[in-house]
This record gives C-alpha cells, sequence and structure tokens, in this order.
C-alpha cells in the first residue's frame, strides 16, 4: 500500500518511515515525506529494477524475506529499546490513538453505507469483516475497490494479495493494537 496516499499527516509527521513489502510507498510523488524524514524499505526487491521508472525516497533499503526478517528486527527492538523509555511511551502512545482514531473512522464510514441503493464494496468489506474469523486468508484480486475495501479488513491477519503474486501478512501491530 501506499503509506502517505492513505494518511498524509504519518507521511508528514513522521521520522522515520519503515516500510516492508511495498509496490510503491507514496502516489503521487508530490505526497512524498518531509525532508527530515529518514526511510527504510524492506522487501526481496526494495529498488524494483524491473520497473522503468521507480524514484523514490530510500535512504536504507533492506534486501530479504519480509516475515523473517520482520522477527529479527523485532527481537533486535525488543533489546534495544527499554520498556520504562518515557519519551517513546507518549510518541507510541499518541501514535496509537491516532491510528485508533483512523480505524474507527474508516469503519464507521463503512458501516454508514449500510442503507445505500447499491452495496458498496466498503460496507460489504465491513460485513465479511464482521463475521469471518480472524484466520480467514483473504485473496485481494480488485483493482479499482482496493483502496476503498482494504483498509475495512481489520479483523484480517493474513491478506494475500493476488495481483503481485505474493504473500503480505498484516500483523496486529500495524493496526495499534
Amino acid at each position: 500500500s501506499d503509506v502517505c496516499s492513505s494518511d498524509l499527516a504519518v507521511c508528514k509527521d513522521a521520522d522515520v518511515l519503515f516500510m516492508p513489502g511495498v509496490l510503491a510507498p507514496w502516489n503521487p510523488p508530490s505526497q512524498s515525506p518531509a525532508p527530515r524524514a529518514r526511510t527504510a524499505l524492506l522487501d526481496e526487491n526494495p529498488l524494483r529494477q524491473e520497473k522503468p521508472v521507480w524514484g523514490f525516497q530510500a535512504d536504507l533499503t533492506l534486501v530479504g524475506d519480509i516475515e523473517s526478517s520482520l522477527a529479527v528486527l523485532l527481537a533486535e527492538l525488543k533489546k534495544r529499546v527499554q520498556p520504562g523509555d518515557g519519551a517513546r511511551k507518549a510518541r507510541a502512545e499518541t501514535w496509537a490513538a491516532k491510528n485508533q482514531a483512523a480505524r474507527k473512522a474508516v469503519m464507521d464510514g463503512a458501516a454508514a453505507l449500510k442503507s445505500q441503493a447499491q452495496i458498496d464494496p466498503r460496507w460489504l468489506a465491513h460485513e465479511m469483516n464482521a463475521v469471518l474469523p480472524k484466520d480467514t486468508i483473504w485473496v485481494d484480486e480488485t483493482i479499482t475497490t482496493r483502496p476503498q475495501i482494504v483498509p475495512v479488513f481489520q479483523n484480517c491477519e493474513t491478506f494475500v494479495t493476488g495481483s503481485i503474486d505474493r504473500k503480505s501478512t498484516r500483523l496486529n501491530s500495524s493496526h495499534g493494537k
């Protein structure tokens, strides 16, 4: 997904953007991170050499399997970041609150579409999200509705994007839980 297109505030306020497995981190390119922000990409092919043009800012590119690399990075972070660090805790709480508010707005907006004459994809995704178990494997092969429905799949632990033929795992921690 493109980080900065979905939430410009994240892009403009962040000191660091860590983006595992993204095809294009922001679109349009004019919504790039603030100049002070450092960007890090993690992917098997982070520079996208197969693309004719791929000119996104990347201060650090990490090449590796996403799932195992995230496990190693998380273990290393747990060693280095102390639980009693008040400044980091306050910043994490601020971002968690913003994340929860954004998630609630998405879900409330999708639920409000219930009475539409035509079935809105966001409402359908909202209803599916409510009844299917967390271990459901969602396979996404949508094109035009993808930006609308993916944010609504908040109970999903595994999301497979068929269009790029690879698995991306959505971790609960990425949703502020």
